[in-house]
């Protein structure tokens, strides 16, 4: 196994991503949404910290380096937990942003509203 496949295995289990769910994600994107370089992991758009399911509609491919910048990044920068180096909060509300257009695309509007802002109003971050 080459070490972008184990490291995308290793991903897939401690995310919780089966590697049907990731197949049928990358079928059109091989790319990562932010950048364009090829995409070796899938971003929880909503953070698993911030209540982010594994479901398709919370799942965007991104290069590591674009991953690691996001880290959980949220709207509202509560309790943002950036990776030394990668403190820059424009770039990670960039690479968001970039996530919601391209899941927009793919999923529509009404389903992404449904997935990740059920609990904006209890969290009061947005």
């Amino acid at each position: 196994m080459g070490d972008r496949a184990g490291r995308v295995g290793l991903m897939m289990e401690v995310m919780g991503v089966s590697p049907l769910l990731w197949a049928v994600i990358l079928r059109d994107t091989r790319c990562c949404v932010a950048c364009g370089v090829p995409a070796a992991e899938l971003d929880h758009v909503r953070p698993r910290s911030r209540g982010g399911r594994s479901v398709p509609v919370n799942l965007a491919p991104l290069c590591h380096e674009c991953n690691r910048a996001k880290s959980d990044w949220w709207p509202g920068g509560v309790a943002w937990h950036p990776f030394p180096g990668d403190e820059d909060p424009a770039r990670a509300e960039a690479i968001f942003e970039a996530e919601i257009a391209w899941l927009r695309d793919r999923h529509g509007e009404d389903e992404i509203l449904r997935e990740l802002w059920w609990q904006y109003e209890e969290e009061g971050s947005l």
